[in-house]
């Protein structure tokens, strides 16, 4: 699921999958997931000449070791699917792979096995009472959103309607991902120092990995470019500028 060889002057692309490409992902058709795919490749290929692309896809690929079963249907996505090689307008051949990325680059060996966990359980929920109010016709005692808040106060709180029994933690699965944030700036700043790549594009509009993105911009200035879906805030934009990390705000396949 990690590929280790680049060819010189190689793109590589983080790309993380659920704020990326989650929107495109059904299990019963799989056509739009495809074609976002080929649009994250020649977005590649607008930002740098190369005849080789990685995409790497950043997920919770991984529960208890095993694959999980939306890994499992992704993966048979792009199984079926001729990313590579692509004939570019100069008539060179661009090959390339799209992987899982469910280890390091650096020690592809080494899975990551819950990458993906469950947890029982919804955790307390806060209400916004001003702006709720201003649009719930019920009163308090039979607003959905308030019986849900009381329901959640605890995980050990049992369910407000009269004569169920049942508890927050036996009523609730929460799946969450793990470790992502940090396999992916890892990754950002490995690869960023490897010389076979020649641009590392990072398709995430994760603030969380803008620290790991501007240190490998003082370290490879015009090595890194980073790729939006929505605009920065003004302070983040202020912040990426006065490092010149170049960005590029493209549109999704609609």
């Amino acid at each position: 699921m990690s590929s280790q060889y680049l060819p010189e002057d190689s793109i590589v692309a983080i790309v993380d999958f659920d704020n990326v490409l989650g929107d495109y992902f059904d299990i019963e058709n799989q056509t739009s997931l495809i074609s976002a795919i080929n649009e994250i490749i020649s977005v590649c290929l607008k930002v740098h000449e190369t005849d080789f692309i990685l995409i790497r896809l950043y997920g919770g690929w991984y529960n208890n070791g095993l694959l999980t079963n939306r890994a499992s249907s992704i993966l048979q996505a792009l199984g079926s699917s001729n990313f590579f090689p692509i004939k570019k307008k100069n008539g060179k051949i661009c090959r390339g792979k799209v992987d899982l990325a469910g280890s390091l680059h650096a020690i592809p060996d080494m899975i990551w096995p819950d990458t993906y966990t469950r947890r029982k359980g919804l955790s307390h929920i806060r209400i916004d009472n001003e702006a709720l109010e201003k649009h719930c016709i019920q009163d308090r005692p039979n607003c959905p959103a308030h019986i849900l808040r009381k329901f959640t106060k605890t995980k050990n709180k049992k369910c407000p309607s009269e004569g169920c029994e049942a508890i927050n933690k036996d009523a609730f699965v929460v799946g969450e991902q793990k470790m992502i944030d940090t396999m992916m700036s890892t990754d950002i700043i490995d690869l960023a120092g490897i010389d076979q790549v020649g641009k590392l594009c990072i398709f995430s509009d994760d603030t969380d990995l803008i620290p790991p993105t501007l240190y490998c911009t003082t370290k490879y200035p015009d090595k890194i470019e980073l790729l939006l879906v929505n605009e920065l805030s003004p302070r983040f934009d202020l912040l990426v500028s006065d490092y010149n990390l170049s960005y590029t705000q493209y549109n999704k396949v609609s």
